[in-house]
């Protein structure tokens, strides 16, 4: 996450006003500094450091699109805080569209207790094997966290489609089918999920863990098999996630490889809806 300077002052001065009426930073300080670092589809992200105070500053952009209670989410992540697992919240506009938390930087050299690089462009391998165990991390945290909602996500994408095609319209009964039977068998086995986990959401093998948007209890599988599809990992990738997986949490290889295999009809049904009412709303 490199920042970047603003390079619009109109952006600038907006976002100024805005720090100066919630009062999370001084912008009076003559060290105040503001940069655009990468930001994700829905919001816009900057690092802002008065000299005594650093923090990342997100501005959601789309509220509408994201069914998610970000009180609740603020909450939680003061939980996960304390555990470590995330960056300490430290701020929630009422409308739920200006977050602040304090800044951690990524780490880019070797974790000193695993001896591999975790986020500077190592082998695949070495990043398959971070993210089973961070998934397993996050799996085994106990939080107060909202339940994954996922029906209610498909709702609010598939409002934004004004004629969807009869395809879509039989994938999207037949996936909400199924999510219902997942409820039905799985809920009491239901953990934190992270929901969202790409690589680059690992600031390091034992530090925080960023966007926890999309966060609550759910199923291992499903967070696992959207993991892969963040990741773009291949299917020997995907074997080897399950392999590390399985034996981190004494699980049967078989069996978690063909339960993320099931979950993965699902994330891979909630992407295409989420991309195509992402696109209606542009």
């Amino acid at each position: 996450m490199s920042p970047k300077p603003l390079k619009k002052e109109k952006d600038r001065l907006s976002i100024l006003k805005m720090l100066e009426r919630y009062e999370v930073v001084d912008v009076t300080s003559p060290n105040f500094e503001i940069n655009r670092i990468r930001s994700g589809t829905i919001n816009r992200n900057f690092k802002v450091c008065d000299g005594d105070k650093t923090l990342m500053l997100k501005l959601f952009d789309s509220n509408e699109l994201l069914p998610v209670d970000r009180r609740q989410v603020f909450r939680m992540q003061e939980e996960l805080a304390i555990l470590g697992l995330a960056p300490a919240p430290v701020f929630l506009s009422v409308n739920g569209k200006v977050y602040c938390e304090q800044w951690v930087d990524i780490r880019q050299h070797e974790d000193a207790k695993h001896g591999r690089k975790v986020n500077s462009g190592n082998a695949m391998g070495d990043k398959v094997e971070t993210l089973a165990e961070v998934l397993y991390k996050v799996h085994s945290s106990f939080v107060s966290a909202p339940l994954l909602a996922l029906d209610e996500h498909w709702e609010v994408y598939w409002d934004k489609i004004e004629s969807p095609s009869p395809q879509l319209q039989q994938k999207y009964l037949q996936v909400k089918q199924q999510w219902q039977r997942y409820l039905d068998v799985c809920i009491d086995e239901f953990v934190l999920c992270h929901n969202d986990l790409h690589i680059d959401h690992i600031s390091y093998l034992n530090g925080p863990v960023f966007d926890w948007e999309y966060a609550g209890m759910g199923c291992r599988y499903f967070d696992m098999a959207s993991c892969c599809t963040i990741n773009n990992l291949n299917q020997s990738e995907i074997k080897s996630l399950c392999i590390y997986y399985a034996n981190l949490a004494s699980r049967d290889i078989q069996e978690v490889c063909d339960k993320m295999h099931q979950a993965s009809v699902m994330v891979s049904f909630t992407y295409e809806l989420w991309e195509t009412s992402l696109n209606i709303s542009k």
